[in-house]
């Protein structure tokens, strides 16, 4: 079952992205009372499958003969990571 975490974990991850862009497309910046709810509930949802994402090239970088995909998808949790808490923001004013 590890030789499959790598594709697993960027499969994950790239869906998590494109959930999110949805919830931005769908009025994530200024959502409508009747939205908030949802869009809130869908972003832990994202951000929770990253976590497992993550955790999943984690295993999968260690031990799984599928290391670029893992590599990739590590990359883009870590991302992830950084645009969901805004800290993108701050590393991009620093530079």
């Amino acid at each position: 079952m590890t030789r499959h975490f790598g594709r697993i974990s960027l499969l994950v991850s790239v869906a998590s992205w494109g959930a999110f862009l949805a919830i931005l497309f769908f009025g994530g910046l200024d959502p409508t009372p009747a939205l908030a709810q949802y869009l809130r509930s869908a972003t832990m949802g994202t951000l929770l499958s990253v976590l497992v994402s993550g955790c999943l090239a984690a295993i999968a970088l260690v031990r799984g003969p599928q290391r670029v995909s893992a590599g990739v998808a590590l990359v883009l949790c870590l991302l992830y990571g950084l645009v969901f808490t805004g800290a993108i923001y701050a590393l991009l004013s620093w530079l």
